[in-house]
């Protein structure tokens, strides 16, 4: 089974105001780490942006009405947008298993002129260590909403 670790930063982001992204960890890893080490085989140049972790209070949203299908893990880390340079994955729950699979850079998907980046990742929870770590943000809403 992987491991996965929620970790809420908060960062600086104009005087005085302070801005709060959500990372993960699997296994000891930063996933953004993860997805960069494979998008690195792809670049030429330039290309490809940065990513950064998203509001934690999107999480919470995704965790209280579960919704089958992509979810956003990771935002464009550039300029913030979540649709401009995202990483998605399908997340699905399994019995006593949480599996996160099918990762995808919408841009970079099978139909882009720009060529198809393969994630080819997949990490499988259990289910309870997983909603122990989830439990971290809704801990943090209730402190900083």
């Amino acid at each position: 089974m992987d491991i996965i670790e929620v970790a809420i930063i908060q960062e600086e982001i104009i005087s005085g105001i302070i801005d709060s992204y959500t990372n993960f960890y699997i296994n000891g890893r930063n996933l953004i780490d993860i997805i960069q080490d494979i998008e690195n085989q792809y670049r030429q140049g330039n290309i490809g942006l940065s990513h950064m972790g998203i509001q934690p209070k999107y999480f919470l949203d995704l965790y209280e009405r579960f919704i089958p299908g992509s979810t956003y893990l990771l935002q464009c880390g550039d300029c913030g947008e979540l649709g401009c340079w995202p990483i998605m994955a399908r997340i699905r729950y399994e019995n006593d298993t949480v599996v996160w699979d099918e990762f995808e850079n919408p841009h970079r998907g099978k139909d882009s002129l720009a060529g198809h980046w393969e994630y080819k990742l997949k990490f499988v929870f259990e289910k309870k260590q997983y909603e122990l770590e989830f439990i971290k943000i809704t801990d943090y809403l209730k402190t900083h909403n």
